[in-house]
């Protein structure tokens, strides 16, 4: 998913905790950051263009006029499938 043009921008998908020493890089992360996201996005496109990974427990979208949204989303570690990146 990350660099997936999504309405002439790539999406930018990243582990929430790829910054910290919480878990170790192999370990896949069931909070992910996604920048690039169009203002216009849904909750429920949200939803949908994630849980094909893993059952999603919770999302956020914050829009910033100008400069587009960026999301939020939090998987149950069951049967999650790695994010493409």
């Amino acid at each position: 998913m990350n660099n997936f043009q999504m309405a002439g921008k790539k999406l930018v998908v990243k582990s929430a905790d790829a910054d910290t020493d919480e878990k170790p890089s192999n370990v896949e992360s069931d909070n992910l950051y996604v920048k690039g996201l169009p203002l216009n996005m849904s909750q429920e496109q949200l939803h949908t263009m994630f849980a094909k990974y893993g059952n999603v427990s919770q999302l956020k979208i914050l829009s910033r006029p100008g400069l587009g949204s960026t999301g939020e989303v939090r998987r149950t570690n069951e049967h999650c499938v790695p994010v493409p990146r």
